[in-house]
Formats: structure tokens, C-alpha cells, sequence
């Protein structure tokens, strides 16, 4: 299975000021899934750029990274309000599940134990695993992991998660054409990139950055 690239218009957990004009640069890619995080711009301008990736078709994820179940029902909140598909991030809670499904919109927590920011993820292969297969019979879309912030085998923790039939998206330091090919002989449905594109991992501008990405995947 060839996983499906998230395009993150976000660098450092932010979502960048300029995410508007890159996104129209870009909008002709055949890159299907964008995305940005719930802080880095004004609460009006996430609206307007939901609007603008929506009326080019895409589908659109906002993203979290909180812990606490105020602040990621905040967000949920914020995903409804500005018509997105998907919740992504953070930490999974039963009440944030619920509002997300009653306007129609779609859940991706996070897994394991995230520590620190830069986050660093903590646990055994087997608890992650059970984990994501308990969130999964909660009804949510998939579930999300830092798996290259894991303090453990990368690929392993992978895999394990896979091998259940879990939808499972990598978000966090894929930089190179070879986590891209980790992750897909893992199993993984789809993975972010946002930072390595703004750092210029993957060369050229972000337009270019992208397509090479994406011609990458066409190959596999």
C-alpha cells in the first residue's frame, strides 16, 4: 500500500503566516490532503484558509498537539467552525470524539505517552499497539504517531501498529526519501510533512518539494 502524503502548511508546531499564498502556489498539485495547526494565525485567517483549500477540493486536517481535554475540545470546536474534515493531534478523549462525529468531521488522535517540545515519545512497543487497537473499537477514522520521536525501534513500533489492519499516520520528522520508504514498507495509510519542506529536506522551492514527493510516492 502506497501511503498518502498530508501536506502540513506548518513549521516548528506553527501554523506559518504565509500558508495562504503557498497553498495557491501549489493547489494544482495533485496532492489531495493539506493540512495546518490551531495556533501560528488568527482564528479568521485558519477560516479563510479551510475555505480555500476546500473550494480547491482538497481534504483538510487541522492539527493539535495538547494533552489537556479543554483545550482539544477548543479545537475541536475550531475544526467545526472552520469546516474541516478531520481533528487531528493530541490526545484522545471520548467528549472530543463525540463533537467531532455529531458535525460529521473526522478523529486522528495521537498516541503513547508525549513528552516535552519538542515531544519525545515514550512507552513499550506492546502498550502503544494496545493502544491504538482500544482507540480503533472507539469508532475514530485512525490514529496517529511520532514514531520517528520514539525512543525506541522506529520501524518495529511501526509495524506492530500496522500489522492489526490499524489506518495509522506518521506526523513528525519524516525529512528524507527514506523514512518515506520506511513508511511504506511498514504499512502506513499516510504520513505528514511540514517542517522538512519549510527547511528545504526534500530540495527547490516548496512547490517543487512537494511534487518531487509526490512522483516518489507515483514510483512504489
Amino acid at each position: 500500500m502506497t501511503p498518502e502524503l498530508i501536506v502540513m502548511l506548518t513549521w516548528n508546531d506553527k501554523t506559518v503566516p504565509d500558508a495562504a499564498e503557498i497553498f495557491e502556489q501549489c493547489r494544482d498539485l495533485p496532492a489531495n490532503i493539506w493540512g495546518f495547526k490551531d495556533v501560528g494565525i488568527e482564528y479568521g485567517e485558519m477560516k479563510k484558509l479551510a475555505a480555500l483549500m476546500k473550494a480547491a477540493g482538497k481534504t483538510v486536517y487541522i492539527e493539535n498537539i495538547e494533552r489537556d481535554e479543554d483545550v482539544i475540545l477548543r479545537c475541536a470546536d475550531l475544526c467545526i467552525d472552520c469546516g474541516v474534515d478531520f481533528m487531528s493531534g493530541g490526545k484522545y478523549y471520548d467528549s472530543a470524539r463525540d463533537r467531532l462525529h455529531g458535525a460529521g468531521l473526522g478523529y486522528e488522535p495521537t498516541l503513547g505517552n508525549l513528552t516535552g517540545r519538542p515531544a519525545v515519545l515514550k512507552g513499550t512497543i506492546e502498550e502503544i499497539t494496545e493502544e491504538a487497537h482500544l482507540l480503533m473499537q472507539k469508532g475514530i477514522a485512525g490514529v496517529g504517531i511520532a514514531s520517528y520521536r520514539y525512543d525506541g525501534d522506529s520501524v518495529a513500533l511501526m509495524k506492530s501498529i500496522t500489522a492489526q489492519g490499524i489506518h495509522l499516520c506518521v506526523a513528525g520528522s519524516i525529512d528524507s526519501f527514506q523514512r518515506v520508504d520506511e513508511i511504506t514498507a511498514c504499512g502506513v495509510a499516510s504520513f505528514t510533512i511540514g517542517s522538512a519542506f519549510f527547511e528545504h529536506k526534500f530540495g527547490g522551492s516548496f512547490r517543487e518539494q512537494v511534487s518531487a514527493v509526490l512522483k516518489y510516492l507515483q514510483k512504489k
